[in-house]
């Protein structure tokens, strides 16, 4: 028998609560992890743009209910979405270990339960 479940943990953690402008794309929550994870990968932040990014013109889309690729040369002025001027390696760092606590637990719970018997 197989029980299968997907993590997104983008989704995981309130990112508001972490990062003043949390973005989406290069943005100050994905660079100030990578700048916690592996720093030597990040350019400096005086090289990054303001992450500004152009919406698309179909109103599921632009509204987040339905998802697409995006073109980066065209959905973004570049490359980003999302400002990382405020990201820093310490906000990676207080992210990431709150952000693999509550997936260990949910992995623990998981590991600990009765996949026949999952519902209340």
């Amino acid at each position: 028998q197989l029980f299968m479940s997907v993590i997104n943990w983008y989704q995981v953690l309130e990112n508001s609560r972490f990062f003043d402008e949390p973005g989406d794309h290069a943005g100050e929550m994905e660079t100030a992890n990578m700048q916690h994870i592996a720093p030597d990968l990040v350019l400096p932040l005086s090289e990054a743009g303001t992450g500004e990014s152009i919406p698309f013109k179909l109103k599921g889309i632009a509204e987040g209910w339905v998802w697409a690729q995006r073109e980066w040369h065209k959905a973004t002025v570049d490359t980003g979405v999302g400002n990382p001027a405020k990201a820093t390696p310490e906000k990676g760092r207080i992210f990431l270990e709150a952000l693999t606590t509550k997936i260990a637990g949910y992995l623990v719970d998981l590991a600990n339960s009765d996949i026949n018997d999952l519902y209340e």
